[in-house]
C-alpha cells in the first residue's frame, strides 16, 4: 500500500483549515464516538463504517484471519490490499492511508476458552459488522 499521502498527528493539525468531512473506517467504540463528537463540534461533518460501502474492505477486519503482526504486516503492504484499497477508493471516493492492527482477536470470558467449541452458548457482544456478527454465531455462541 503507498502510504505517500499518509498523515500523521502534526501534518493533520498543519492543514486542519483544507479538511470539512473526516470518514472513521475501523474506529470502533468509545474512541469513535468521542472523537466524532469533539470533530462535529469544531465543525467537521464527520462519517464511519465497516464494510457497508465497499465490501472487499471487511477482509482487513475479520477475526482469526491473522496469525500474528508480521502476517498483517504482509498484508498491509500486498498486491491485494493495494487493490482493496484502489477499489474502495473508487467506490466512495475515500483514500486509505493507513489500517490498524487489532491482534489476532481476543475474547474475554469468565472460563478458559482453548477451542472455538468452548464459546458454545455463550454471549459474546460485538460491534453492529456484519464480519463481526458472523463469528460468534460461528463458534456456536449467542
Amino acid at each position: 500500500m503507498d502510504l505517500l499521502n499518509y498523515l500523521d498527528a502534526a501534518k493533520l493539525l498543519a492543514k486542519r483549515e483544507q479538511f470539512k468531512r473526516i470518514f472513521f473506517y475501523r474506529i470502533c467504540g468509545t474512541g469513535m464516538g468521542a472523537a466524532a463528537c469533539l470533530l462535529k463540534e469544531n465543525g467537521y461533518h464527520v462519517e464511519g463504517a465497516d464494510s457497508q460501502f465497499y465490501p472487499p474492505m471487511a477482509i482487513s477486519e475479520a477475526p482469526y484471519v491473522w496469525k500474528n503482526y508480521e502476517h498483517w504486516k504482509k498484508y498491509q503492504y500486498s498486491d491485494v490490499f493495494e487493490r482493496v484499497s484502489n477499489g474502495y477508493f473508487e467506490k466512495t471516493g475515500n483514500k486509505v492511508v493507513s489500517i490498524i492492527y487489532f491482534g489476532e482477536r481476543t475474547v474475554t470470558a469468565n472460563r478458559a476458552i482453548h477451542t472455538p467449541a468452548d464459546m458454545a452458548g455463550m454471549k459474546i457482544r460485538v460491534a453492529n459488522a456484519t464480519l463481526w456478527k458472523i463469528f460468534p454465531e460461528a463458534v456456536g455462541a449467542k
